[in-house]
């Protein structure tokens, strides 16, 4: 996070991301050091040029994951700009490549529920969406608050699809709350697909780039059903909404595991979620 200094957005507040999260930082010996443990050990000469190759193929694989959010991200700003903090393109400093995204306020709704959880109510979510009135142990409060959610991000989901862009990493995390209209907007490209492209950028067929802990049951994304991947995902976020325990993220594992062994039913998972524990 910082301030332009230059160029045609001199003073203007912006985020910059080095490279897909996750992606490896070639800059930090300990990485490197992992590299070397890495290659299967031979003679030093032998041991240096696999080095020299492999840390070259990990600078390669970062660059193409840097590429390929920056083009989800322009396709996003192209088609569908609403939905999405915004996007204002790519730079290079000190022979570093970086994303740079126009700032858009601290509030995730992540960090929005941690908040909820110390003070033991939704009212910040709420705030922050612009719910007015929302009263702590009301249901139709409570329907109200995850009413507006669902509304904003099933919205977000209908304008991806018809820009055929899959996101594939809906998780609070990831969505941030402008603070000028109160509504949601997504962050971290870096797991997209161009589904409704001709040659399906970012997708591979063998490969699944999600957080298990927010994925459909099939982690796959379904070659013609792909819209209902997103729509997956918020369900998981009105869960999360939904139950106070689930709030803070903490019992989230637990929270998955007693789902998949209720076979992925929430009416299944329901009664022994609430039911008392055995003495």
């Amino acid at each position: 996070e910082g301030v332009v200094r230059g160029g045609a957005h001199t003073g203007q507040r912006v985020v910059a991301k080095r490279a897909k999260d996750g992606a490896i930082d070639l800059e930090d010996p300990d990485h490197e050091q992992q590299a070397e443990e890495d290659i299967v050990r031979g003679d030093e000469d032998d041991l240096d040029l696999k080095r020299r190759l492999l840390i070259a193929e990990m600078r390669k694989q970062s660059f193409h994951y840097l590429q390929m959010e920056a083009l989800m991200n322009d396709l996003v700003m192209k088609l569908c700009p609403s939905v999405a903090a915004h996007y204002l393109g790519q730079c290079r400093r000190n022979n570093t490549h970086w994303l740079v995204w126009e700032y858009a306020g601290d509030n995730t709704l992540q960090s929005l529920l941690e908040e909820a959880v110390r003070e033991g109510s939704l009212r910040p979510v709420a705030e922050a969406l612009g719910v007015e009135g929302f009263l702590d142990h009301d249901v139709a409060s409570l329907q109200t608050l995850v009413n507006a959610v669902a509304l904003d991000l099933l919205e977000i989901c209908v304008a991806l699809e018809a820009a055929g862009v899959a996101h594939r990493d809906l998780k609070p995390d990831n969505m941030v709350v402008d603070p000028v209209d109160k509504r949601l907007r997504l962050i971290d490209f870096g797991s997209a697909a161009a589904m409704g492209l001709e040659k399906r950028v970012g997708y591979d067929c063998r490969a699944a780039p999600c957080d298990p802990l927010w994925a459909p049951p099939e982690e796959y994304i379904d070659e013609k059903e792909w819209a209902k991947y997103d729509v997956y995902g918020v369900g998981l976020v009105l869960v999360r909404i939904l139950f106070q325990p689930l709030w803070g993220g903490e019992d989230w594992i637990e929270f998955r595991d007693g789902y998949e062994a209720a076979h992925h039913n929430l009416d299944a998972w329901l009664p022994r979620a609430v039911s008392p524990a055995p003495p």
